[in-house]
């Protein structure tokens, strides 16, 4: 499965276990037929496509121009923006805000404006899976040696949320057979 964005074949998903974890975010967030959703990260739309039995209102924005690309010949059904996250407009807003391990590839700097900017856009539900936790970062750098991705603590969801009249649920990691399960986790924010 490269189209997720897993360019390695180390980090290759297979369909199989890509279906499920489609299955396990469609449960997340409850969404229901013909409602938006917006993937930030969207890669080449391989997330969005199994949320097209529900929708065709798929939306999304990836930084990478090669992978866009071929959403728009794979996938014509979505609208993916090739664009850098952090430039994403937030006067249109939609249902769902999805997002699956982008946080740990953006600039440091630029981690809470994204995250402002999709609590900023939903309108139901955001969930962003797969972050790797900042609680856990010593532990992951000891066993992996890989030191160019971001770390994120739970309190920071819990400061940008604040005031906001926002749920947040965090859970374990969803993306099935994992070798980073214990590394990572979800969260879904919800509005009251």
């Amino acid at each position: 499965m490269l189209l997720n964005g897993h360019l390695k074949s180390v980090n290759e998903i297979s369909v199989q276990n890509w279906v499920k974890y489609g299955k396990e975010i469609k449960k997340r967030i409850k969404i229901k037929k013909n409602e938006s959703i917006f993937e930030f990260g969207a890669v080449s739309g391989a997330l969005l496509y199994l949320f097209k039995d529900k929708t065709n209102k798929l939306h999304g924005c990836d930084y990478s121009k090669q992978l866009v690309s071929e959403s728009k010949k794979l996938f014509k059904e979505s609208k993916i923006m090739y664009q850098d996250c952090a430039k994403v407009s937030t006067k249109v807003k939609f249902d769902h805000i999805i997002s699956s391990s982008m946080l740990e590839y953006v600039k440091p700097s630029n981690v809470e404006g994204i995250i402002l900017k999709m609590i900023t856009k939903f309108k139901k539900t955001l969930f962003i899976s797969e972050i790797l936790d900042g609680e856990r970062e010593k532990k992951f750098f000891k066993k992996y040696k890989k030191k160019n991705y971001n770390f994120i603590n739970k309190r920071t969801f819990l400061k940008l949320s604040k005031d906001k009249n926002l749920n947040l649920k965090f859970t374990s990691s969803i993306l099935p057979n994992s070798k980073q399960k214990f590394y990572r986790y979800c969260v879904l924010i919800t509005k009251n």
